[in-house]
């Protein structure tokens, strides 16, 4: 018989971030197709409500975003898309690809 400490190290650990990198991998598409065009404001409950999840992990995904400078605030507005033109999302998008897959 084998110890509960063998038989969990086969088991890979559940990443914290994992429901906010997933949040994000829809968020950029979006922002990049120009669903959610610049200036478009993004609401935490809607979409929580729309992603099926909790507004934890999206108030997460929101602030990595506007620290990449894909979405910014506006005083008493909540979040909004950054203005961007075509070149720039296209550079966000390769820059954050490349970072992924290191």
């Amino acid at each position: 018989m084998q110890s509960s400490v063998n038989a969990t190290a086969r088991i890979e650990p559940i990443r914290k971030r994992l429901v906010t990198e997933l949040i994000i991998e829809r968020l950029i598409p979006a922002i990049a197709t120009g669903s959610f065009p610049p200036g478009y404001r993004l609401v935490e409950d809607e979409l929580a409500s729309e992603l099926g999840v909790s507004r934890v992990p999206v108030r997460e995904a929101i602030r990595e975003l506007s620290l990449q400078g894909i979405l910014c605030t506006a005083p008493g507005r909540g979040w909004r898309v950054a203005p961007f033109d075509d070149t720039q999302i296209r550079e966000i998008c390769s820059v954050r690809i490349a970072m992924e897959t290191m």
